[in-house]
């Protein structure tokens, strides 16, 4: 059961791995540092270029329309970026020399740790896709619920943010906004500012 497991008799720590991964990195710690020298530009093997710049294009092509990350370009637009460093920092680490190519061996693992992080950006994505769904639904049955109580087809903003004030995901007239918004493009109600005001016009075929 979560919460209660002996982390000591289930946890799988790789005695081997951990003393390999310490000596890499202690060992890159211990470069000599040389602050005046020219920053040097590493290369690619023809081979691990061309498997990069394959990943490159297909992250570049999830941002089209209809695709994973059209909504999130500016995480996706840089992407390219940190996928490269993460090669270059791998190939720092095993080599530890700047004048020898980027191996395909390299490349290959760098794109392994950059689609890990990537799709993680994709679930978490989707998750808040989730959530805000499932936000905009509990305010739609409490305009609903509100609407039948008071027998009117016009409601306060004001009122739906007091009524559900402190629920999940609403914190901010903001947070009400958005929902609203959505319910609007959805033909549920329209969603009218003027001045202070803020009233909620509520369609008679969703009453």
């Amino acid at each position: 059961m979560a919460g209660m497991r002996d982390v000591r008799k289930n946890a799988r720590l790789n005695e081997i791995a951990y003393q390999s991964y310490k000596d890499t990195v202690m060992q890159f710690l211990d470069t000599e540092q040389k602050p005046n020298a020219e920053i040097p530009t590493i290369t690619w093997s023809s081979d691990a270029k061309e498997m990069m710049l394959d990943y490159l294009q297909t992250v570049e092509n999830s941002m089209q329309t209809g695709c994973p990350m059209e909504e999130a370009t500016d995480y996706a637009s840089k992407a390219a970026g940190v996928a490269i460093r993460i090669a270059g920092i791998l190939h720092m680490l095993w080599s530890g020399d700047a004048g020898k190519p980027i191996s395909l061996d390299t490349a290959q693992k760098a794109i392994a740790a950059h689609t890990y992080f990537f799709s993680e950006k994709l679930k978490d994505m989707k998750q808040g896709e989730k959530e805000s769904l499932q936000t905009v639904e509990k305010v739609k049955c409490k305009i609903k619920e509100i609407a039948a109580q008071k027998n009117a087809a016009v409601l306060p903003a004001r009122c739906i943010q007091q009524k559900m004030k402190g629920a999940k995901g609403l914190k901010l007239m903001e947070d009400f906004e958005f929902a609203f918004e959505q319910l609007e493009e959805n033909n549920i109600l329209q969603f009218v500012k003027t001045g202070n005001k803020k009233l909620l016009y509520i369609s008679p075929y969703f009453l």
